[in-house]
């Protein structure tokens, strides 16, 4: 009985704080959490962040779910003067941030489907209500989104 105890004990101590982990580490979370603790440095070198949004789905392939961050900078009101987006892997150590994406363009993340991104082409970022203007497909190679042709 006593050796049973200890066992479940054992058991508990061990796996319960692995539970927790798992059941609070949505890939979504564990995205913009890293993405809060670097955003002071973005807002000192590009202005203040208006606006952030994060786009799960598969980029590599893996099975695992990735996260796109997409944000949007302002001049110093509210409006959105442009966007970037940031991307982040999910790796066995958690995920982790590999590159960011800046098109000549306004982004707007559409979803990540089948390992390719599909990214609405805006008319301008500072506008109430855009109009998509082109949709563009991309995929993640060379720690990078590319274009697809």
């Amino acid at each position: 009985m006593l050796r049973h105890c200890v066992l479940l004990c054992l058991l508990l101590i061990v796996c319960v704080p692995q539970m927790g982990v798992a059941q609070n580490s949505e890939p979504k979370e564990e995205a913009l959490a890293l993405f809060e603790d670097y955003a002071p440095t973005i807002e000192e070198e590009e202005g203040p962040i208006l606006y952030k949004r994060p786009v799960q789905g598969d980029l590599t392939g893996d099975g695992a779910p990735d996260v796109l961050v997409e944000f949007g900078i302002g001049g110093g009101g509210t409006a959105v003067l442009y966007k970037q987006v940031a991307i982040y892997l999910n790796t066995d150590d958690g995920m982790q941030v590999v590159g960011g994406f800046e098109p000549e363009y306004c982004p707007s993340i559409d979803r990540i489907e089948g390992g390719t991104v599909y990214v609405e082409q805006l008319e301008a970022c500072a506008l109430p209500h855009p109009e998509t203007v082109a949709t563009h497909q991309y995929v993640f190679d060379s720690g990078r989104l590319k274009r697809r042709p």
